[in-house]
C-alpha cells in the first residue's frame, strides 16, 4: 500500500455514500500520520539487504496492475487503521504495520503481539493481511499461510525487550497468519456509525489561533461494534486450524476472550435483537 493508487484514494466511485467518503477523508489522514515502516528502518538485517528490499518491493509495485476498487481499498484501509489504533484485539496487545516489502512479499500486513502476563514469558503473535470481497481464488491463496504459517523478515517488537528496555528488531518465521475483512455490506454499517460519531465541533490552534475543521470521530463507539466480533471470529476459526503451532494455541486463547467480552456486552447484545449483528455469516467466506 504504497501510494494513493494503491491504497485506493483514487477517486474512481462515485457512488460512494457521505458516509463512505468521511471514512475515505479520515483513513487517508490516518495514512499520512502513520505511514510504513522501511526496511531500512530496522538494525537486524545488513544495510545492503535492506536497500535491496526496498528497491524490490517499489519494482513489485510499480509491475501491479490496478483491479481494485475504492471501495475494496478503502475497507482493507480502514480495517488496518482500525485493528491498529482503536484496540480491536484487545487493551494488553500491540499492533505494528508491516513494511511494504512484507507486504508485497510475503503477504502480511501487520502482526499483532499479546504482552505476556509475566515478563520473560513467551510473546504470542500472530501475522494478519486484510482484504475485502469474496473472490475465492484470491482469498484461496491468502489463506494458504494457514497451513504453513507466515513470515514478516522487518518486525520490530514493542513487547520483547532488550536488556536497556528497547524495543527488539526481528524476522519472524512460521508465524500464526490470519486473513480479516468483510464485504461492502457490512463496511456500509462500519461507515455509518463512524459517520455518525464524527466530531462535529472544531478546535482552536493554540499557536496560530486559527480554527481547525472538525476531523475524526468518538472511537468508543467501536468497542463492541459487530464488524469488531466479526473479525475476531474470523481469527478464531482460522487459529483453530493451526492449534500444532503453540503461538496460535496462545493467541486462540486470547483472541477467544476477547470475542466473549463484546458477546456479552449490553451494545452487542442490543445489536443482535435488532438483527443488525451478524459475525458468522457475513465477512470472509474462505475464513470460516
Amino acid at each position: 500500500m504504497a501510494n494513493d493508487e494503491r491504497r485506493g484514494f483514487v477517486d474512481r466511485e462515485p457512488d460512494l455514500s457521505a458516509a463512505e467518503r468521511f471514512v475515505r477523508d479520515w483513513a487517508k489522514a490516518m495514512t499520512v500520520r502513520n505511514r510504513r515502516p522501511l526496511p531500512t528502518d530496522f538494525s537486524h538485517v545488513p544495510r545492503r539487504q535492506a536497500e535491496a528490499d526496498e528497491r524490490e518491493a517499489i519494482a513489485i509495485r510499480k509491475g501491479f496492475k490496478f483491479s481494485g476498487t475504492e471501495r475494496g481499498f478503502l475497507i482493507e484501509e480502514t480495517l488496518l487503521h482500525l485493528i491498529e489504533g482503536a484496540d480491536w484485539f484487545g487493551e494488553n496487545t500491540f499492533v505494528s504495520s508491516a513494511t511494504d516489502y512484507d507486504d508485497v512479499k510475503n503477504g502480511a500486513d501487520g502482526v499483532i503481539e499479546v504482552i505476556p502476563s509475566e515478563q520473560g514469558d513467551r510473546v504470542p503473535r500472530v501475522a494478519f493481511d486484510v482484504a475485502s470481497g469474496t473472490a475465492a481464488e484470491g482469498l484461496a491463496k491468502k489463506l494458504e499461510k494457514i497451513l504453513y504459517g507466515g513470515q514478516v523478515r522487518y518486525f520490530r517488537s514493542e513487547a520483547q525487550v532488550d536488556d536497556e528496555g528497547e524495543p527488539t528488531d526481528m524476522s519472524l518465521t512460521g508465524i500464526p497468519f490470519v486473513v480479516l475483512g468483510l464485504d461492502a455490506g457490512l463496511f456500509g454499517s462500519l461507515a455509518t456509525t463512524m459517520y455518525d460519531a464524527r466530531n462535529k465541533t472544531g478546535r482552536r490552534d493554540p499557536a496560530t489561533n486559527q480554527m481547525i475543521p472538525p476531523s475524526g470521530f468518538d472511537q468508543s463507539v467501536l468497542a463492541n461494534h459487530p464488524v469488531k466480533a466479526l473479525l475476531l471470529e474470523q481469527a478464531c476459526v482460522q487459529l483453530r486450524h493451526q492449534r500444532g503451532n503453540l503461538q496460535a494455541v496462545a493467541i486462540l486463547a486470547h483472541v477467544e476472550a476477547e470475542l466473549e467480552k463484546i458477546k456479552s456486552s449490553p451494545e452487542f447484545r442490543r445489536a443482535a435483537v435488532m438483527g443488525k449483528q451478524s459475525p458468522t455469516h457475513r465477512g470472509l467466506t474462505l475464513a470460516r
